[in-house]
């Protein structure tokens, strides 16, 4: 019980474990998967590499003969790295993949692979749009547990806003299906001026079906939205107003003590409430 009331754990991933396994059967048995065989597979280029695996540009042929003459559909193609990762297990990303299901500002996902001859765990997933970045690099030596962002970096409060509102609703979704995405970071984020899409199942574990016992380690994943807000108010307007409501609600969701944080229904509630009153505001 110690582990959960932990003040600055904001990172915690536990799938592949025994006490997760039973959770996993019992989600998994509900969810419809669709395979797609390793023939009907075209790669193009790499487009990058993580931890768990290499992400590939491919091209997907119609299953159908009588669409022969259909152009073949652009996508992208995760390929694992083997049978344990330094993000745990890839089974366990793969079927995270397929209990989150889609989402407008999650990555998604086709189908798994089949049939790869060297028996290879594979998704393919949807292409996403190349105006898309990465909102951060990962922590270095220096920084260890933060993110870091380009020296000059800036955002206007409308990116802000943007980033935020659909991080928050991403993980909620995550969180309606039984997920704790583990991972919550800026680097894991790709966006531009008008969304931002949250990646990477590679660290989400199954919440567990103990309703306190889940809201306790969703509280932990709200202390990792809060310092990606933080990150980003940091380097906004706002930087030196702490009275702003999203200063507020960055406060609460790092609150030292854990059970006091919002969950993330509350979150989403509290960000269209400020976004709604910041229209108001400029209606006038």
């Amino acid at each position: 019980s110690w582990l959960f009331i932990l003040p600055k754990l904001k990172w915690l991933a536990y799938a592949g474990n025994p006490v997760s396994n039973a959770v996993a059967a019992s989600r998994m048995a509900t969810h419809a998967i669709q395979t797609i065989d390793w023939q009907r597979i075209k790669l193009i280029k790499v487009l990058g590499e993580g931890a768990s695996g290499t992400i590939y540009q491919a091209t997907l042929d119609e299953k159908e003969p009588n669409h022969a003459n259909v152009a073949p559909e652009t996508v992208a193609v995760k390929l694992f790295k083997g049978a344990l990762t330094s993000d745990g297990l890839p089974s366990c990303e793969l079927h995270a993949n397929i209990i989150a299901g889609n989402h407008h500002n999650l990555t998604g996902m086709i189908g798994t692979i089949v049939n790869h001859p060297d028996n290879t765990l594979g998704l393919v997933l949807p292409l996403l749009g190349a105006n898309l970045s990465v909102l951060a690099s990962p922590p270095d030596f220096a920084t260890c547990s933060r993110d870091v962002y380009a020296p000059t970096q800036t955002f206007t409060l409308r990116e802000v806003s943007t980033v935020i509102n659909d991080i928050a609703k991403a993980t909620l979704h995550l969180h309606q299906q039984g997920l704790m995405h583990g991972d919550l970071y800026a680097h894991n984020i790709l966006w531009h001026q008008e969304k931002a899409i949250l990646t990477d199942l590679g660290g989400a574990s199954l919440l567990p079906l103990d309703e306190s016992l889940a809201n306790q380690l969703q509280q932990i994943e709200a202390s990792a939205f809060g310092t990606l807000l933080a990150e980003l108010l940091m380097r906004s307007p706002l930087k030196n107003n702490s009275d702003h409501a999203l200063w507020q609600l960055q406060k609460s969701c790092v609150a030292t003590q854990s059970s006091t944080r919002p969950l993330f229904p509350e979150i989403v509630e509290c960000l269209e409430a400020i976004q709604l009153a910041s229209v108001r505001q400029h209606s006038y």
